[in-house]
């Protein structure tokens, strides 16, 4: 009987509604479903964005500084990327080497099957939402990252822009090995509870063809 509502809100300024600085997700990841379920609530939205605890790899640590945070390498104690104060963004002190250069270099292994997801500390971080809000909001999931962000990421802006007018079969090979690991999130998300999974737009023209 009403039309459903939903005022967008990003995690930080989630974050900010309860009065903590958005680089505090790193100290302390389960603070973005708190906040978030915590801005649902004070608009009054009909559709939550499950959006996950910003778990850092394990071989990572996040170390506050006068301006932020330095995120440190465990082993090596080198610097790899800084959060300025009240950001999130993860600003790379060296430009990575991108992890694909050729069509050899895409990964052929197993991927991560859903069952198995849903016992990583990422996907159980949603279970906050699902218990708060399950039968009186939509949940949405999260499966992004395909098409163009997956060549960004895997080839480096540059080379991702040259490698769509040059290597297309380079390029459908990174598309439908980031297909392939979606689908598998998709399905967790859908086992844990989710009631709709947000994709980007991109997945269904480049899900792998079928026989």
């Amino acid at each position: 009987d009403k039309m459903p509502f939903h005022a967008y809100e990003s995690p930080e300024n989630a974050i900010r509604q309860l009065g903590r600085k958005a680089h505090e997700m790193y100290l302390e990841p389960g603070l973005v479903p708190q906040a978030m379920s915590y801005a649902a609530d004070l608009y009054q939205n009909d559709i939550v964005y499950m959006r996950a605890a910003a778990f850092l790899p394990a071989r990572e640590k996040a170390v506050e500084t006068t301006k932020g945070l330095d995120i440190v390498d465990v082993s090596s104690g080198e610097v790899r990327y800084r959060v300025l104060d009240d950001s999130k963004t993860l600003l790379p002190v060296r430009r990575p080497e991108p992890p694909v250069k050729a069509l050899g270099d895409v990964p052929d292994d197993p991927v991560t099957p859903w069952g198995a997801l849903l016992e990583t500390p990422t996907m159980r971080s949603l279970e906050a939402y699902v218990k708060a809000f399950k039968g009186r909001k939509f949940l949405f999931g999260f499966a992004c990252g395909q098409s163009a962000n997956a060549l960004d990421s895997s080839l480096g802006t540059e080379e991702a822009m040259l490698a769509t007018l040059e290597d297309p079969g380079l390029c459908r090979a990174i598309m439908e090995r980031k297909w392939v690991e979606l689908r598998e999130t998709i399905l967790a998300l859908h086992a844990l509870g989710a009631d709709g999974v947000y994709t980007g737009g991109g997945a269904a023209p480049i899900a792998p063809r079928q026989n």
